[in-house]
């Protein structure tokens, strides 16, 4: 195993091209491991919490990040692609930022011409929720105690040791709340049953306290992941715009934000029935069907890419410049306004954590020839 110093004397002949076909191989090959396994230490140091890099240490990657600088508008900034000299180059920035995130390392940014021109940081979204009860009270849930929040007809809505919302108890009689987040917020949610539910940022459900009748059904706006609890003889049935999705139980994701250009439902697990109009498709474990101008099609997707955002990370393989603008948009609560007047023809991969602050974010976009101004929760993309 080579030394730190070893390391860097090979980071710098990477970078100055002066190293041989194996010794790029070997960097190359550290890096592909490190984006897919989170264990993989950096080569400058160990790796312990509060530990912060040196400037030289930075200088190093900006000079990688700055020496590929991707010049193209329509460029693709691949992170994952191996055996591709240049790959670790363009995206590094990227790659180092979002591990920030796991590492809970302490950063330290190189004094170069900046990508953000900033007033004051925007922080993460976080825990933030509002629940609506059926006489109109309004509850912020983020400010709330743990504990019974709410009574109604025998139905307590509770506030859980880990800050989700439940409901306990038995009744008869029909009723309906509105649980809410804001952008830059998320909250999870148990239904009275069983069923749990991920609500992202910008998104609603509208649920009963209890479930009565043949049947179970939810109505929803934005994102939410479901894992449903079985029930045979009460199918569950989830509603978004003018579509509508059946199952017993099962886990899947449903992405319907008016911004976005298609209601995408994806199943994770177990099997759904998908209803558009008078059309209709099931779906298997690993498909995604997508609602696009009254019109239902299925295709294979990563799933883990799709229900990131409810594992704390964004993934961004594939994503258009402006959807990932949008995902910004929603968790960050920001107003996103483009320069120049149109959207740059960027495609990004690539992970971060959810819980950087937007100039950590920003500083990973390196390489792809725009820059960002942060006025208050405006930011403004320049290309």
């Amino acid at each position: 195993m080579m030394s730190d110093i070893e390391w860097k004397s090979l980071l710098d002949k990477y970078l100055q091209n002066n190293c041989t076909a194996g010794e790029a191989e070997v960097v190359e090959e550290w890096f592909a491991h490190l984006q897919a396994d989170k264990n993989v230490p950096f080569p400058q140091e160990i790796i312990e919490d509060s530990v912060a890099y040196t400037t030289e240490q930075w200088a190093i990657f900006e000079a990688l990040s700055c020496k590929y600088k991707t010049t193209q508008e329509n460029k693709v900034i691949p992170i994952r692609q191996k055996h591709f000299y240049g790959w670790v180059a363009a995206a590094l920035i990227m790659v180092l930022l979002g591990y920030v995130s796991f590492l809970r390392l302490t950063w330290k940014p190189v004094k170069t011409s900046p990508v953000i021109a900033e007033t004051k940081d925007v922080l993460p979204g976080g825990n933030h929720a509002t629940l609506t009860l059926a006489n109109g009270q309004l509850i912020v849930l983020d400010s709330s105690g743990i504990g019974t929040l709410a009574s109604q007809n025998g139905m307590k809505v509770v506030k859980l040791d880990s800050g989700s919302l439940a409901y306990q108890g038995n009744t008869k009689q029909m009723s309906y709340n509105t649980l809410s987040t804001p952008k830059g917020g998320q909250y999870q949610l148990q239904l009275p049953d069983g069923t749990k539910v991920w609500l992202n940022a910008a998104s609603s459900i509208r649920f009963p306290v209890a479930f009565i009748g043949a049947q179970r059904e939810v109505h929803i706006t934005g994102e939410a992941y479901f894992e449903v609890a079985h029930d045979a003889a009460k199918p569950f049935f989830v509603a978004i715009g003018n579509q509508k999705v059946k199952v017993l139980g099962t886990h899947f994701n449903i992405n319907g934000y008016p911004e976005e250009p298609s209601i995408r439902t994806t199943l994770l697990q177990g099997s759904v029935l998908v209803s558009l109009n008078k059309e209709s498709k099931r779906l298997k474990p690993g498909q995604q069907s997508l609602n696009q101008k009254s019109t239902l099609s299925i295709r294979q997707v990563d799933t883990d890419q799709v229900v990131a955002w409810k594992e704390g990370i964004f993934n961004l393989d594939n994503l258009s410049f402006q959807e990932f603008m949008n995902q910004l948009s929603r968790w960050y609560d920001l107003d996103i306004r483009y320069a120049s007047g149109k959207i740059p023809n960027i495609q990004i991969r690539g992970e971060m954590g959810r819980n950087l602050k937007l100039s950590q974010v920003l500083e990973g976009l390196k390489g792809m020839n725009v820059k960002f101004e942060i006025r208050g929760n405006i930011l403004i993309v320049k290309s």
